[in-house]
């Protein structure tokens, strides 16, 4: 039996990633890509649009009460 070399190893490893490890890392990054940046947009756009006004309200009727 012949002792395994270093090649023999890289080889292994190298269709090992191709054929396992990187089909799960392009599954994973489809999913983040299809399910959670489309999520993430609606909660930066609700935050910009509804929650940030009215905090700017708050904060200037603050200012306002302040000066008095």
């Amino acid at each position: 039996m012949e002792p395994i070399t270093k090649k023999d190893l890289t080889d292994a490893l190298e269709e090992f990633h191709k054929k396992t490890i990187e089909p799960r890392f392009d599954r994973i990054e489809s999913y983040i890509q299809g399910q959670i940046v489309p999520r993430f947009d609606r909660i930066e756009s609700y935050i910009l649009n509804r929650i940030e006004p009215r905090f700017d309200k708050i904060e200037k009727k603050l200012e306002e009460h302040d000066k008095k």
